[in-house]
Parts: C-alpha cells; sequence; structure tokens
C-alpha cells in the first residue's frame, strides 16, 4: 500500500510540474479547459478516496496525465504553427 501512496504522491508532483512549467502558451479558453478538467479530476480523487480505493486513484490520475500531456502537445503546435504563420 505504501508503493500506491508513493505512486500518487509522483503523479501528483509530475501534474503539478506541466500544468506550472509547460501551459505558458495555453489561451484563456484553453486555460479553462484545463481548469474544468483538473476540477473533475479533483472530485473523482475525493470520490475514491472515501471508496479507500487507492487503484482508482492512481488510474484516474494516470488518464488526467496522458490527457494533459497531449492537451499540452495539440496547444504547442498550434500556437508554434500559427507563430510561423504570422
Amino acid at each position: 500500500m505504501h508503493d500506491q501512496y508513493e505512486q500518487i504522491d509522483e503523479l501528483s508532483k509530475g501534474i503539478h510540474d506541466l500544468v506550472e512549467n509547460h501551459t505558458n502558451n495555453f489561451n484563456k479558453e484553453q486555460t479553462d479547459e484545463l481548469h474544468e478538467k483538473f476540477k473533475l479530476l479533483v472530485e473523482q480523487i475525493q470520490f475514491w478516496e472515501k471508496q479507500e480505493n487507492v487503484p482508482r486513484q492512481i488510474y484516474d490520475l494516470k488518464s488526467f496525465s496522458v490527457w494533459l500531456c497531449d492537451y499540452i502537445c495539440d496547444v504547442e503546435t498550434n500556437f508554434w504553427g500559427e507563430e510561423e504563420a504570422e
């Protein structure tokens, strides 16, 4: 069980790092979408915490991390594509 809590901690730190260091080029709409998805993640984690379902918390954190990486990649691709067009 201890390893699972370490995994939750590492996933949480990774998400924090992605948001803090890789969302500089997000516009308001993209930031709002990220905020809504993150709010949903927090609600899910709280629900699974009450259920004492640690594996599901890990699953949801991993799923969010994958979505966030993909979203950052899409935003950056569009941002730099727009920069080149100007």
